[in-house]
């Protein structure tokens, strides 16, 4: 009976989901945007305050944290694309998390934006190979893995501004040292599928889908972005500006609110994503 509806399934074309490479990219996008997304924007305020910082030198940590991670993210891509460098999935999320630990090193604020670029160029070069090996891994299942894959990236940049109010406002920036282990564990978590990525992808790479005939909707494509841009510039203004201007809050009350707005985007994107995929 297994044979044959494993046969069944075979001249249906159906190929079964990788259930532990999956986890394992959603796991290691949410330890990334933890700390770059998540973390990054809570953690402004602090390093206002620790670095006698003004509000344009405190929010420029922003700006540099987002462009280094997604203007580098596309070249990336096309790097990806031309070459693959399947290492550079554990690599990135490393230095994602290490960058934003050796910001509680950092003596000025030159190096406080050094460190928030490594951790920025770091989340830019992970998500091109996790994206491919999620699609490589989701067999049939392309909807439910990219579900699965942006839920773990949207938890972890809900989780953010909670373990900003819960941890560092009482450590301290010199409590983001704590995070060491949690790189330390991105390596374990995610060098363990780097074998069967790189066999996976050599394999793919043997049987090149043809590509579709057509044009590319340029204005379609720009509308959407701008979409996304207004989307992320008001998600992130919430988040960045939320503790200043709630005088009558601490900064951990405020910290839990913007855990509470983050948190219901990534509860509404993955209701959205698995009713999709059970309505296909």
């Amino acid at each position: 009976m297994a044979t044959n509806s494993q046969s069944l399934v075979k001249e249906k074309g159906q190929e079964p989901l990788y259930r532990r490479a999956i986890f394992t990219f959603s796991g290691s996008h949410f330890l990334n945007d933890l700390v770059t997304t998540g973390m990054v924007p809570a953690l402004v305020v602090l390093y206002k305050d620790h670095f006698h910082l003004n509000y344009t030198q405190a929010t420029l940590v922003v700006l540099i944290s987002y462009l280094t991670s997604s203007v580098s993210q596309p070249l990336f891509g096309m790097f990806a694309d031309r070459k693959p460098q399947v290492w550079l999935f554990s690599a990135g999320v490393f230095c994602s998390i290490i960058g934003l630990v050796l910001t509680a090193l950092a003596p000025s604020l030159p190096w406080l934006l050094l460190f928030i670029s490594i951790s920025g160029l770091g989340s830019g070069a992970f998500h091109p190979e996790a994206s491919r090996g999620t699609h490589l891994a989701s067999g049939s299942k392309k909807g439910l893995a990219q579900a699965i894959f942006q839920v773990g990236g949207n938890s972890g940049q809900a989780f953010g501004p909670l373990v900003v109010s819960l941890f560092v406002t009482r450590s301290g920036i010199h409590g983001l040292l704590w995070l060491l282990p949690v790189a330390l564990l991105s390596l374990l978590l995610t060098s363990q599928i780097l074998p069967w990525l790189a066999k996976k992808l050599e394999a793919s790479n043997l049987k090149r889908v043809k590509e579709l005939k057509g044009t590319n909707n340029f204005l379609g494509a720009s509308l959407l972005s701008c979409v996304i841009i207004l989307r992320s510039w008001c998600q992130i203004g919430v988040v960045v500006f939320l503790p200043f201007y709630m005088h009558n809050l601490t900064i951990q009350q405020s910290e839990i609110l913007s855990f509470v707005f983050v948190g219901a985007g990534a509860w509404g994107l993955s209701l959205a994503g698995f009713g999709q995929t059970n309505s296909a």
